[in-house]
């Protein structure tokens, strides 16, 4: 299993603004310093809850469907995009969505093969399976506030 990033947030899941006044820094010359240390706490953050604090898209490659219903690696997930997977001719081919049902609500969020169908054969080599989803909070001030602080 690996993920790939495919689309980077757009936002921090704080502002420079929210922690200057949270650290009771008034100058702006330590901006550059102040983002570092968002970065870096989001980054922790994100590794130890394996959750994404803000919207981005990622794409979470499998060697084969080896299980019934997948449960996804990362949380929030708000969307699945699509699933490809090498076919047993090895061509790459999509995945109709009427082939499979999402539970998104849940955590972890799965996916699996629709009522009476079954997840195809694959080609069987490495990372056959890819699956591209959404995953993380629409906004900063959609991200829990025990994660924010």
């Amino acid at each position: 299993m690996s993920l790939t990033l495919v689309t980077a947030p757009t936002a921090e899941p704080i502002s420079i603004e929210e922690f200057r006044v949270h650290a009771r820094v008034t100058e702006t010359e330590e901006d550059p310093y102040i983002l570092q240390l968002i970065k870096g706490a989001t980054d922790f953050i994100e590794g130890k809850t394996q959750r994404r604090l803000i919207s981005q898209v990622v794409d979470w490659r499998l060697h084969g469907f080896d299980v019934e219903a997948l449960q996804f690696p990362l949380a929030p997930v708000t969307a699945l995009g699509s699933i490809t997977y090498l076919n047993t001719d090895n061509v790459s081919t999509v995945l109709a969505s009427s082939l499979y049902q999402t539970d998104l609500f849940s955590e972890p969020a799965i996916v699996m093969p629709a009522y009476g169908e079954a997840w195809p054969s694959t080609y069987q080599v490495l990372n056959a399976v890819t699956i591209r989803f959404t995953v993380g909070y629409a906004s900063m001030s959609a991200v829990p506030k025990e994660l924010r602080t």
